[in-house]
Formats: C-alpha cells, structure tokens, sequence
C-alpha cells in the first residue's frame, strides 16, 4: 500500500463516484477502478458497497479512510516542513462560521494579506459540527467555532466573546408574548441554533416552527420583515447595521455568553502560517 493508491482511495471515498474520484484526479476512470480492487485483493477486505449512483464505505472502508486521512496529512506536512524556509508561504485552509466571518475577521484578513502574501490562504464558512469534524480528518489546519470542543485530540484557544440576542422585528415588543414563534436559523450544527432553541425550550415556547436559511442577510432580512425571530452574536447585527432596522431582546447570561474558540488538531505540527495567522488574529483581538 502506497501514498498513490490512498489518494486514490480517498478520492472515491470524497466523491462517492469512481467517475467523479478520476475527474479530481485528472486520470481515466478505469485506472480507478482497477487500483481500487487491487487494494482491496491486497487486503483481502471489501472497501467499498457498489451501488447503482455510487460507491458507499463499508466499516472497514470507513476504518481505512481515517488512516488515510492521517497518513496523506502527514506526508504533506512533511513536504512543508522540509521545503519550508524563513518566509511565511504555503497554504492555509481555515474554517469560520458565517457570524464570525462577518463581525470579527475582516480586519484580521486583511492584515494577514498585505503582511503574508506568498500564503495561499482559503476560508470556508459553515457550522461548528463540520469543522470539528474537518480538523479532527486534517483536512482544515485550523477553524472557528461556537463551543469548547470536547476531545483530547483538539487544541483550543477562546478567541471571541461574544453576547447572544434575539433578533424580530421592531413592532416586537417581548419575545415571551409571542404565541407561536418561528425560529429562522441556519442548518443543524450551528452552535446559535441550538442555543436559541434550548432558550425556547426552557420559556415552555413549544412547539415552534423552524425555517433554515443559507445566509445571515436573508436571515435578518426576514427578521426585519416580520416572518420570525433569529438569534445573533449582537456585534454581528451592529457590523452589518441592522441595530435600527430590527427589535433586539436580551436573555439571561446562562443563555446569551459564549466564547468563539479556535481550534486545530493536537497531532499536526503548527507551520510558519498557522503561527503568523494566530499572532494576528490575538493582536487583533
């Protein structure tokens, strides 16, 4: 078993699709296949369950792909560390939910720019369960999140506090009054979701109607517009100007105070470009 074939592996994994997988990979489609059932000779296993629209993992597979995921982790760290020179260059890949994004990055990115500019930096926005995920599998060198993450393999430093409102529109007057609430809110995994419904849940507002958005604009957007209420870091609603435009309700500090943590896996080793983006990101602070 080589680096190649668990590129390989990976990439069917990834895409659920051998023709997809050689896409990526920019080879032919039976080269794929026949690597992948080489592999699976070798190890005398079943990889994969070959369905009709796809390829699906079967336990063992799944087992394998963690290895995987590490050992092509490390290799490529490796690769870093040893052409790595005194210059801060190289890529970063970061994680960021979509409040943090907007209210708390912006100065922070464009400082790292102009300071680092040979760093190939990629952000990805999306929910704190995917990104615990994505940095436990490698795959982030690192990413903001809505809670303290609960596994020995994270490293983790409070980066934000942050006060959480409930946002509807102005002619709301007392969140408590409303009979039937409709919860706009992103998909599940957001760390404010699941904090605006358990407030729910401990005022006795059940049941309740939910409505997921993509965006925080579309989100206030129809908070403003009367369809329901949300829940934001407050600094979010002032950065994107809506403090006049919407009713904004507070909530007991049990609810309301949490702490955006930045986190990365404990077993990677930390490059020039992680370092030099944590400096700012404190400095910034």
């Amino acid at each position: 078993m080589d680096s190649g074939i668990l590129k390989i592996f990976k990439a069917v994994a990834d895409e659920g699709s051998v023709s997809k997988a050689a896409q990526k990979l920019f080879c032919v489609q039976s080269n794929v296949t026949t690597r992948i059932r080489r592999l699976e000779d070798e190890l005398d296993i079943r990889l994969f369950y070959r369905k009709k629209r796809g390829m699906e993992l079967t336990p063992s597979g799944k087992t394998l792909l963690g290895y995987a995921n590490r050992i092509l982790s490390l290799l490529h760290e490796a690769d870093r560390a040893v052409k790595e020179t005194e210059m801060v260059k190289g890529p970063l890949n970061i994680g960021t939910l979509d409040s943090t994004a907007a209210a708390r990055l912006p100065s922070v990115l464009m400082r790292f720019r102009q300071e680092f500019p040979e760093v190939e930096l990629s952000i990805k926005t999306g929910s704190s369960d995917r990104f615990t995920q994505m940095v436990l599998d490698y795959e982030l060198d690192g990413a903001f999140v809505g809670y303290r993450v609960e596994n020995q393999d994270i490293e983790q430093e409070a980066m934000f506090n942050e006060e959480l409102v409930i946002a509807s529109e102005l002619a709301v007057k007392s969140i408590e009054l409303i009979k039937n609430p409709t919860l706009l809110v992103f998909p599940q995994g957001c760390t404010y979701r699941t904090v605006l419904e358990n407030w729910f849940h401990s005022i006795g507002k059940v049941p309740y109607k939910v409505v997921e958005f993509g965006t925080i604009e579309g989100i206030l957007g129809c908070v403003m517009a009367g369809i329901g209420v949300a829940m934001f870091p407050y600094s979010v609603i002032d950065k994107l100007n809506y403090c006049d435009k919407i009713a904004i309700h507070k909530i007991p500090e049990d609810f309301s105070m949490v702490s955006t943590m930045f986190i990365r896996n404990r077993n990677v080793v930390t490059t020039k470009a992680v370092e030099a983006f944590l400096r700012i990101l404190r400095d910034e602070n």
